[in-house]
């Protein structure tokens, strides 16, 4: 037993008497090396046979000469073949890992062509994710051009909205049209270029971004299909030459090493790879290259400005933008309507140049977006608040990230006891620098108070005492207040079995629950049979703000050792705890 369990068990509650207080601050993640060598986690050779074997699919290596990163494939027409090349490769000094070749696609719906190019602008009163997001506040904040790669199915250069913004790119396919991805024989490129930067001129949609560039990097064909090999050579080209940001509205089945190489290798060149969290809804785990800590993750709201119930969940999210229902432009001087995290990614790319064309860096951008991002519900309930799984730290605010802000630092979203203390920090910053000797006063719904003061990283932390569902705010002058809420704190309690012998012919065990601070919690006591739990007891506990112990007796039949677990309900600004015993 913990001793801050044991003394809230003995009537004195510890959080309850903490302060508020606070803490230094913390410094600030360093940024990758540019000269830092690429390191991933590859296949054996037995294992690069096994899997040639499986799918068939060519042998991947994955080169690095400490100037540049090669993503190079080899033919092997059975298992043997696959590891006698495999093997021939591990003596190459530069070799960085093995691999084998895999499919992606492009994070994308159905596809809903709505007919030619507008030229009155009348289809921008559809464009709700500029709206909800206050991107059209932006529009005009810098003038500094930003290059963008759309890593894709190439984009098509032709379409007026997107005149004279569309680069010379390049074409990783088997079969180079020599276009050098300025022409897109599927359209999904096309319409993730349009919304990070189709033209603000009355005609026709607009693009998250006024001063952009776009990179076309073609890697998809008109199936919207391609390789892991040729995705990652994109990545590295679109590095390799100037990009700023890489949108990546791509995604494939497993973690592949080419692909994070190539994601390493544009962070060592000072670019954010900006990824499509993937279409498979809330069962399903956030796809690649998005999963990849080193990627910016983007979950997709809907119009009614909630999680999109097809975004992928199951992983790590780091923020949201509008993916359902998303109008932006078609090749052969069209506008189509698709939904996906595939058109939520690029209005984060789209946003992050916006902020980047005031002259800060992308990853102050970025810093920007998350100091300023909407806490929205998430989940089929919209019960999730603060950072989680659904949108991660929350929808983009364009509009919010040109001002100053107070932000939080640090975890709400996960499971607390009541009685423990969360430790949260405060930042203020404007589009991503750090304001210090800043004088923040920290409020909480428990009563709580500090005041505390920002230190050259913008950052003060402090600690939270928890003893239910809490919210803090935090206010700064001239800042619009900002607050967050730990949703998720469970009751302080502990459950044990005693022996209990009411006669010669029955035997019970005593289960005793001992619970601080009581809020009329429902309780259900439950017992294993064999795979099932059956309920043996319902309780409704009473309120004080003392510890208490409720005690009930539990047939045990046999002599073998009996699981027994109780649930308590939420309650009291409390969500709900299972504990299970084995006695």
């Amino acid at each position: 037993m913990s001793s801050s369990f044991t003394r809230a068990l003995c009537g004195t509650v510890v959080a309850a008497l903490l302060p508020l207080t606070a803490m230094s601050p913390l410094s600030a993640a360093e940024e990758p090396s540019a000269d830092a060598p690429v390191e991933v986690d590859g296949l054996t050779p037995t294992e690069v046979a096994d899997e040639v074997e499986r799918t068939g699919n060519p042998v991947v290596a994955i080169l690095d000469d400490g100037d540049d990163l090669t993503i190079k494939t080899y033919d092997a027409d059975d298992a043997d073949e696959a590891r006698d090349v495999a093997e021939k490769l591990e003596k190459n000094d530069d070799l960085v890992a093995l691999d084998v070749d895999q499919r992606v696609r492009g994070a994308d719906s159905e596809v809903k062509i709505l007919g030619d190019h507008a030229g009155s602008g009348a289809e921008n009163w559809k464009q709700y994710a500029l709206d909800r997001t206050g991107a059209r506040t932006a529009f005009n904040i810098g003038t500094r051009s930003v290059k963008v790669a759309v890593v894709d199915t190439g984009v098509d250069a032709a379409h007026p909205d997107l005149a004279g913004r569309v680069l010379n790119g390049a074409e990783f396919l088997d079969r180079n049209t020599g276009h050098r991805g300025r022409v897109d024989d599927h359209g999904h490129g096309t319409h993730v270029a349009g919304i990070v930067g189709a033209l603000h001129n009355n005609a026709g949609v607009d693009g998250f971004a006024t001063h952009v560039q776009i990179l076309p990097v073609k890697v998809l064909d008109k199936q919207n299909l391609g390789w892991t090999s040729d995705f990652a050579q994109g990545i590295i080209w679109a590095a390799n030459n100037g990009a700023q940001l890489i949108n990546v509205s791509l995604t494939s089945t497993g973690r592949d090493a080419a692909v994070l190489a190539a994601v390493r290798h544009a962070r060592r060149k000072g670019a954010l790879v900006i990824a499509a969290a993937g279409n498979d809804g809330a069962g399903a785990p956030v796809s690649y290259p998005a999963a990849h800590p080193e990627t910016i993750s983007v979950a997709s709201t809907n119009q009614s400005d909630y999680w999109a119930n097809f975004s992928s969940v199951r992983g790590d999210v780091d923020i949201a933008a509008p993916g359902q229902d998303i109008i932006s432009l078609w090749p052969n001087q069209r506008v189509a309507v698709l939904s996906g995290t595939s058109m939520a990614a690029p209005a984060v790319t789209g946003a992050i140049a916006s902020l980047m064309s005031t002259g800060i860096t992308a990853n102050q951008a970025y810093s920007a977006l998350v100091a300023s991002a909407k806490d929205i519900a998430g989940g089929r309930m919209g019960l999730s608040f603060g950072t989680d799984p659904y949108t991660g730290i929350g929808r983009i605010d364009v509009a919010a990230a040109t001002k100053p802000v107070v932000s939080f630092l640090g975890s709400v979203g996960r499971t607390y006891t009541a009685g423990t203390t969360a430790r949260m920090q405060v930042r203020v910053s404007h589009l991503g620098r750090p304001l210090a000797n800043r004088a923040v006063t920290i409020r909480t719904s428990t009563g709580r108070t500090a005041n505390v003061r920002t230190g050259a990283n913008g950052q003060a932390a402090f600690n939270v005492p928890l003893l239910r569902g809490t919210t803090i705010e935090a206010r700064t002058a001239g800042i619009a207040a900002r607050r967050t809420t730990f949703a998720r704190v469970q009751p302080h309690a502990r459950v044990k079995l005693k022996k209990y012998k009411a006669s010669s012919q029955r035997k019970y065990r005593k289960v005793r629950l001992t619970i601080a601070r009581p809020a009329r919690q429902k309780v259900v006591v439950q017992v294993k049979n064999g795979r099932r739990w059956k309920t043996v007891k319902n309780a409704r506990l009473g309120a004080t703000t003392r510890a208490k112990t409720y005690s009930w007796k539990v047939n045990a039949r046999s002599s073998k050792k009996r699981y027994v677990r109780v649930k308590i309900y939420a309650g009291g600004g409390l969500v709900s705890r299972t504990i299970t015993v084995k006695g």
